[in-house]
């Protein structure tokens, strides 16, 4: 089987989410990113590298300029900085040449780890009930939002029997497990982040989540320590989507799930050779992506969303480009990126309906 043929399963993943017809028969859309998508993520310092997918010729895209680098989402005693990456061709071997490996073993060894995927859209998460519109003053706009929520519970579910069913009878998907997993990950990550011992912590992120951290940990003041401590989740953490991603033979490739964390954390800056520290404690909600192995219930990190607007549609209106796609990725590998404004979150609501 060729690996166009194979790349074609693919494309089921997708187009349900953005809700167009089949129009992509041949698997051209992920043909093409599985061909031309080659980043040396170690030049790059981020995870721009979409090592699942087999090496080609290098694409000349990218351009993810002035995503701001301050420890902000969390404590923003950091301020803003902005840098920009470059990207560089690899020369590989043909990609054509790996569709002999035909043996099982060979086959086996192919399999993308759930480390190298990241998250490909922007799902629609639901807003908090605070930041629904006044049901007097908007009636309609807050009508719209509760059904959403309603439709939101009801394809989560039918993404789970889906999922089970792909599975095979008698699969029982453990979701108490995944989810202290997912926990005890988001505090070990937060702490390696903080003690500056990244490395030790890169079997629980997915790459696009280790080279933002990465990238975040050098621009941090080199006199300064950092102390992280969760005190306490103000509320149990909530599924809040479920998604399948299938594998060229037809199987289950992982799970992703976003959870919502409400959590109080407590952060301490110190400067070195000095006795006097700053210590703040502060409530966050998050809506942080998991990437889970049904098979060995593994979890990464996989990045972070944020909560939808009230006039945001369930669906995306038009299918992303490559370029879209890998820069989302990269975008929310960055989980301590700041939340976008209700204004930009308007502007690009607006500007994705225009096109």
């Amino acid at each position: 089987m060729s690996n166009r043929e194979q790349i074609l399963s693919t494309t089921k993943f997708f187009q349900p989410l953005f809700n167009i017809p089949s129009i992509f028969p041949t698997g051209d859309f992920i043909y093409g990113i599985y061909k031309r998508s080659t980043y040396t993520a170690t030049k790059l310092n981020m995870s721009l590298a979409l090592r699942w997918i087999a090496p080609g010729r290098g694409l000349q895209t990218a351009a993810i300029r002035g995503l701001p680098l301050a420890y902000h989402q969390r404590f923003s005693s950091f301020g803003y900085r902005r840098y920009s990456t470059e990207t560089d061709e690899q020369s590989t071997e043909d990609e054509d040449k790996l569709s002999k490996a035909t043996s099982p073993k060979k086959m086996k060894q192919q399999r993308p780890t759930i480390a190298k995927v990241g998250i490909p859209f922007e799902p629609f998460i639901p807003p908090r009930w605070s930041r629904l519109p006044n049901p007097i003053t908007s009636p309609i706009l807050y009508a719209k939002c509760f059904f959403k929520k309603i439709y939101m519970s009801c394809y989560n579910w039918v993404q789970v029997y889906q999922f089970k069913r792909n599975m095979g009878k008698g699969y029982k998907p453990n979701f108490l497990k995944w989810k202290n997993e997912a926990i005890e990950d988001y505090v070990k990550v937060n702490k390696a982040f903080s003690e500056r011992k990244l490395e030790k912590a890169r079997d629980l992120m997915a790459e696009y989540v280790y080279f933002a951290l990465g990238r975040r940990q050098k621009q941090l003041p080199k006199n300064t320590s950092l102390g992280w401590e969760l005190v306490r989740f103000n509320s149990q953490p909530k599924l809040v989507t479920f998604h399948t991603f299938p594998h060229d033979d037809g199987s289950i490739l992982l799970s992703q799930i976003v959870y919502k964390f409400d959590t109080k954390q407590k952060m301490i800056i110190k400067k070195r050779n000095s006795p006097e520290f700053t210590e703040k404690v502060r409530d966050l909600v998050e809506y942080l992506a998991f990437n889970v192995d049904p098979y060995t219930d593994r979890v990464v990190i996989a990045g972070s969303v944020f909560e939808s607007i009230p006039q945001r549609g369930l669906s995306q209106t038009a299918m992303p480009s490559q370029e879209e796609t890998i820069n989302c990725m990269v975008r929310n590998g960055d989980i301590y990126r700041p939340e976008p404004s209700y204004e930009e979150k308007l502007a690009e609501v607006k500007a994705s309906k225009s096109t």
